[in-house]
């Protein structure tokens, strides 16, 4: 019964989102035709899809789409397991989180692209210094959600563990990951996400290549049409890891129940 509702609730769910997206694509439309947008900032959505579909036939394109892939997987790569672990070893410590969770914190409210200069100096252009980035905002979110889903595993849990004699690995793997896993699955889409962030910005400053760079460089060719096209594929591919995640997610949460 529960499953048949969630099925249902999710189909509503996706009802909604595919009416919302034909409708905000049908007011940008007759607000670009009409003249209230002018379509020199924005052109009609038809045109965009028309620019989009001529630029899924060019090589250019997927050399671009390729590199921010590798560099968004990378970067997830170095950034997700990086995180988790100094999840766990912050909160294993009330003593080391006390003294680094602030640091975290602040890096988390810090614009990461103030750093760009010194792994400029460091790296040079090219994909080094985005990855590196990229990695850095994917790690401090999962670092943090993994703090709060592992203090805030039940202490009765952890007692049981110890009469078990359960060794601090099996503890780790046994109860405290399977209990936190719902809060933990939330950091890594937030940390996810914000990889999606930090490649795409950080390829319009340091990159020769990719969507972010083409989205830059068209802007300054001021070839507005392509340009808001390579920016549709951003908004498109974002949503697209958001609900597959979601997915996940829910799939983990119903497994859990």
């Amino acid at each position: 019964m529960n499953g048949t509702q969630d099925d249902r609730n999710g189909a509503i769910i996706w009802i909604g989102r595919i009416s919302a997206t034909i409708g905000i694509f049908a007011a940008l439309e007759a607000l670009t035709q009409v003249g209230v947008i002018s379509a020199v900032v924005f052109p009609p959505p038809s045109k965009i899809a028309v620019e989009l579909a001529r630029l899924l036939g060019t090589s250019h394109f997927w050399g671009d789409a390729g590199r921010t892939l590798i560099e968004l997987v990378l970067s997830c790569v170095f950034g997700l397991p990086a995180g988790v672990i100094i999840g766990i070893a912050l909160a294993a410590s009330t003593t080391a989180r006390d003294v680094f969770e602030p640091y975290l914190v602040t890096l988390y409210a810090i614009p990461t692209v103030v750093f760009y200069p010194i792994l400029l100096a460091l790296m040079g252009l090219g994909s080094g210094p985005i990855i590196a980035i990229a990695a850095f905002m994917v790690m401090v979110p999962v670092a943090l959600n993994t703090i709060v889903a592992i203090t805030g595993v039940s202490s009765q849990l952890i007692k049981l563990s110890r009469s078990l004699r359960c060794t601090p690995l099996q503890r780790i793997w046994k109860i405290v990951l399977p209990s936190s896993a719902p809060v933990l699955f939330a950091g890594v889409k937030l940390g996810i996400m914000y990889g999606i962030v930090g490649t795409i910005s950080m390829e319009f400053i340091l990159a020769d290549k990719g969507i972010g760079f083409r989205v830059g460089n068209e802007y300054n060719n001021f070839a507005i049409l392509s340009m808001w096209a390579h920016i549709a594929v951003i908004v498109v591919f974002a949503m697209a890891i958001s609900a597959a995640l979601d997915q996940v997610e829910r799939r983990l949460r119903m497994d859990l129940q």
